[in-house]
């Protein structure tokens, strides 16, 4: 019992941090969203989802050390009720994120269509562009008459104001480092899984002007730690020059890939295995459930808000 008395006091010291980076997220969002608060709201991120990990083993831990006579029914509700208030704020903060990137791939799509026509004039783009802005974003430029000059002044503000590039960098520097991971040649839905995140990634950051000569030598060895080793094996093989840089090793990965894709559908694999779960995989599960039906309701009054985020 001590031992249980001992990990809840730990327990209750990390709660009691993590409610004071919740609270600091909640008023920076309540705020005017700039690239610093961007910013501060990724570190804020990364620490409580670390925290959320620590904490769900620590909470496995008690219910590991509770008889049948304590209240594990409690505990379990208990736990869950502080994991879905975490994970309200975790949607803020990626709510916040998120339209921050959809800002720039606005700004994509409206350069290909219409910034680089060359058939518009700057007074016909500029009409185009007020006509696809609302909110805010509409009002910032609301006072400036149609001309070519205000055309080229209207783009400098918006992006001035609503652009932060650097947080479209950060947060897919941040996915990439999150990839998931196969340890098998036959997982072949999670390498697919892993080559298309990949690409997605790497082709948003050259949409914002990173090439990937710039961080290629820093992400290779990243993503051979989440392949299988045979795979890492084939890729260092037939990298032309040896090194581990980032396009040639997309390249051979999906390569070899879609082999192993066409051999799956020939050889038809993937047969089910029988599981066994432990008393911390059963809570574990349980407080899944329950965050997921406490956040219900809360997840579409948040994304009622997001429009707040775009322009």
């Amino acid at each position: 019992m001590a031992d249980v008395k001992k990990k809840i006091k730990a327990r209750q010291g990390h709660r009691t941090f993590v409610e004071s980076v919740m609270t600091e997220s909640r008023e920076l969002i309540a705020g005017e969203i700039t690239e610093d608060i961007c910013r501060k709201l990724q570190v804020n991120k990364r620490i409580l989802e670390g925290k959320i990990a620590l904490l769900e083993s620590i909470n496995g831990e008690i219910v590991d050390l509770l008889n049948v006579k304590d209240n594990i029914e409690k505990e379990i509700i208990d736990s869950s009720e502080f994991n879905a208030t975490v994970d309200e704020c975790l949607v803020q903060i990626d709510i916040v994120l998120t339209e921050s990137e959809k800002v720039q791939a606005f700004w994509d799509s409206f350069d290909s269509a219409v910034g680089s026509n060359s058939s518009l004039s700057d007074v016909d783009k500029f009409n185009y562009l007020k006509s696809l802005l609302h909110g805010s974003a509409a009002e910032t430029i609301s006072g400036f008459s149609l001309t070519k000059e205000n055309y080229c002044e209207a783009i400098k503000l918006l992006k001035e104001r609503y652009g932060n590039k650097q947080v479209v960098i950060s947060s897919q520097m941040d996915s990439l480092l999150k990839l998931p991971e196969a340890t098998s040649m036959g997982e072949v839905k999670k390498l697919r899984n892993i080559y298309d995140k990949l690409e997605s990634h790497v082709r948003i950051l050259q949409n914002v002007g990173v090439s990937p000569d710039t961080y290629g030598s820093f992400l290779a060895p990243v993503v051979m730690s989440k392949i299988p080793e045979e795979l890492s094996i084939i890729i260092t093989r037939d990298l032309p020059s040896g090194e581990w840089k980032l396009e040639p090793l997309l390249k051979i990965f999906n390569t070899e890939l879609q082999l192993q894709e066409k051999c799956a559908l020939v050889s038809g694999t993937g047969q089910r295995k029988e599981q066994h779960f432990s008393q911390r995989e059963i809570y574990q599960s349980l407080s899944i459930i329950y965050s997921c039906l406490a956040n219900r309701e809360q997840e579409c009054s948040i994304k009622g808000r997001a429009m707040v985020y775009i322009l």
